[in-house]
């Protein structure tokens, strides 16, 4: 009987241990695969903008305008120098979510892709990018570093490129937050009135982590990026930033 068992259970664990490699090798080669995918279209965005300045200025950003012919939902390319936060941001108003756990290229991922609120209009004050937070370091989960004061104060920048070309935004306050409680900063794209600009301004800097010695008047265009964190159920981080160039 004893054998029996024994026999039993050594086929359940070998059954768990291929399993798992199996499952093992596939994430492993599913984010290979995601990664060569983003290095190759940076090389689009990058190849595009040089040949496009070296003719002339052009009105649109030529990078992003060949991200557009691969795609048309993608809406810019986001990138904090010295972080893994190197990405295109879609843009799908008609289904916010879309990208939620997709690639670029539509098929399913886990990490999906960084995606602009549907919210958004030219102009509206607040452009808010949600990403994934992932285990493996990727999407947005290097934002989880700037609880650090020392972290921000050697990655201040952030780089946010759409048609309009190449915007850098510097950083203002770093907060968290819980969905469905609180303070809803979500809940703010459409910054064009004085009081509701007050209103952000004023509750972001309150929850910020630390100083960062910046803020923002009314009619500055802002940047607040979106990720989860694990410091309570349902807990979100922001980084907000004004764009200063």
């Amino acid at each position: 009987m004893k054998s029996v068992i024994l026999k039993a259970l050594i086929v359940l664990f070998l059954g768990v241990f291929v399993f798992s490699t199996v499952q093992f090798y596939r994430v492993t080669k599913t984010t290979n695969e995601e990664k060569q995918e983003v290095s190759a279209l940076a090389e689009i965005v990058q190849t595009n903008r040089k040949t496009a300045q070296k003719k002339a200025k052009a009105k649109q950003d030529a990078g992003i305008l060949a991200l557009q012919k691969k795609n048309p939902d993608a809406f810019g390319w986001i990138k904090i120098e010295g972080t893994r936060v190197d990405y295109p941001v879609m843009f799908t108003p008609e289904d916010p979510q879309k990208y939620l756990r997709l690639t670029f290229s539509g098929k399913y991922s886990i990490g999906g892709v960084p995606f602009l609120d549907a919210a958004y209009f030219p102009g509206c004050g607040n452009a808010i990018i949600y990403g994934h937070r992932m285990d493996n370091g990727t999407m947005f989960a290097d934002l989880q570093n700037y609880r650090d004061k020392n972290y921000f104060k050697s990655h201040r920048n952030i780089t946010f490129t759409t048609l309009e070309g190449e915007k850098t935004y510097e950083i203002i306050s770093v907060f968290l937050a819980k969905k469905g409680s609180g303070f809803l900063y979500y809940d703010y794209t459409d910054l064009t009135d004085p009081v509701q600009f007050e209103e952000y301004l004023q509750n972001v800097k309150a929850l910020s982590l630390y100083d960062t010695g910046v803020t923002a008047v009314f009619g500055d265009a802002l940047l607040t990026l979106s990720t989860c964190s694990y410091h309570t159920t349902d807990g979100r981080l922001a980084v907000v930033a004004r764009q200063c160039s």
